[in-house]
This record gives C-alpha cells, structure tokens and sequence, in this order.
C-alpha cells in the first residue's frame, strides 16, 4: 500500500492531493477509505487491484459508493491470482 502526495516539483508536500493504490487482499479499501473520510478534499482517487475472493471483490461495490459520497473515486483495477 503506497499513499503518495507530491507536488509539481516532485517533492513531498503536506497541501498536494493524495493518490492511493493498493490491493483487495487485505485491508487497503478499507483503510483508504478511512484517510478519505479524515482527508475528504486531499484525497481524489483510490486504486484498488482486484485480487482474492469474490466475496471480498463485491465489498468493493459498497466501500466505491461510500467514497463516492465523500467525492473520492475508488477505482477497481482487475488483478492476478
């Protein structure tokens, strides 16, 4: 899980919008979700690589809508098993 917040020239920067990417085999929907709803203006977008159970890939359905009401973008990426 990587959360990334640079500015024009490259450095860190604690204004600059967060992108996040991680997986669904854990937890990092959820945590995501959890800096987007602390953070709801800094962060635009969340990646999410589909991998593991089926069940765990239909959480994602409700955890998008839940970003979405906070203006997020949560964005499943299809994964490798």
């Amino acid at each position: 899980m990587r959360l990334k917040s640079r500015n024009r020239s490259g450095t860190r920067s604690s204004i600059s919008p967060l992108c996040g990417s991680g997986d669904s085999g854990q937890k990092d929907p959820e945590i995501y979700l959890k800096i987007a709803v602390m953070y709801p203006s800094r962060v635009k977008v969340i990646y999410i690589r589909t991998i593991g159970s089926r069940k765990r890939n239909r959480r994602l359905k409700t955890l998008q809508e839940e970003a979405a009401a906070l203006g997020t973008e949560m964005q499943p990426e299809p994964g490798s098993d």
